[in-house]
């Protein structure tokens, strides 16, 4: 099935559901029929506001009492209840490789209760490099060999385990920032064992929406679209125009190419630009995140500091 038919589904799907109206109010009903390439691209935006403003029961295309969720979370999609995609995790499993890890050692509080669903057999535990020295000691008892982090923490971590413990772990799966060429030097040096790997996710759909490339040594942001859950477009960041395949860099927009979820993102501007790329392998999508559409400041002793500031210094 190819991504029109795909995205002129969920359409379908969302228009029709009795219990959400929060897509009747965004779109006509007659894009959901013979759906062509420029009515996709004349149809409007979501954005975050256009999500938070809409109390989260509101937003559910299935009846509350089925739709499973992760409770205490935060992100744009709930400030208290986020409500997970149920088959996405088929794809999610496959980063983690045969056979699964015994234990995964998880730094996202937000994302502790997502690897039971994955039933992949592993033990969580949770990390926390605010408490570096606690959550070494457990490492050091229970040898996990699969940490879920951003790379900053995996370097912080890194540096303080034993060879031993950071020759046992094989996956070393990072999101929530990006990863330099010199952080993955220093990452493939601590970890020498380890698949060093980069996940996108959004903290509205909670999954992985693209895994990096196999060739992350060169460019260790490029990652690839999931093409079967996702459908990836760039906009620009101002005019939210549709670019054209010539233009490289822009806003990531994604869709949920999928209605077995209980909130399908139709063209979500994520805020965060990002630039297509070719990496010669075998994969049709490739982008390398840069960043966030609108930095967000840091406050310093005589101002605010930036992080596209830091890197032109």
């Amino acid at each position: 099935m190819n991504s029109l038919v795909k995205r002129e589904a969920v359409i379908r799907h969302v228009l029709a559901s009795p219990y959400s109206s929060f897509y009747r109010n965004h779109f006509r009903s007659e894009i959901a029929h013979n759906l062509t390439e420029e009515t996709w691209a004349s149809m409007p935006l979501l954005s975050r506001t256009d999500i938070t403003i809409i109390p989260f029961w509101k937003r559910v295309f299935a009846p509350r009492e089925s739709v499973p969720v992760v409770r205490n979370t935060y992100g744009t999609t709930g400030a208290h209840t986020l409500v997970v995609p149920r088959s996405t995790y088929g794809d999610y499993k496959g980063i983690f490789g045969s056979p699964a890890p015994r234990i995964v050692m998880n730094f996202f509080a937000s994302a502790h209760n997502h690897f039971p669903q994955l039933q992949i057999g592993s033990q969580t535990v949770y990390g926390d490099v605010k408490h570096l020295d606690g959550t070494v000691a457990i490492a050091e008892c229970l040898r996990p060999d699969c940490i879920y982090l951003p790379p900053y923490a995996a370097l912080i971590f890194g540096a303080r385990l034993s060879p031993r413990i950071r020759n046992g772990i094989r996956l070393v799966l990072m999101t929530g920032e990006r990863c330099s060429a010199p952080q993955y030097a220093e990452l493939k040096r601590l970890y020498p064992h380890a698949r060093v790997a980069m996940t996108y996710a959004s903290s509205e759909t909670r999954e992985a929406v693209a895994l990096s490339c196999e060739r992350m040594q060169r460019q260790p942001s490029l990652i690839h679209e999931i093409s079967s859950l996702f459908y990836v477009e760039l906009v620009h960041p101002e005019t939210g125009t549709l670019l054209s395949d010539d233009v490289a860099e822009g806003e990531l927009v994604i869709t949920t190419l999928e209605t077995l979820v209980p909130f399908p993102l139709i063209r979500y501007r994520t805020g965060d630009l990002a630039r297509r790329s070719a990496c010669g392998c075998s994969q049709l999508f490739s982008y390398e995140v840069l960043g966030r559409v609108q930095a967000y400041p840091v406050k310093i002793a005589r101002g605010q500091l930036t992080l596209p500031a830091v890197e032109q210094l």
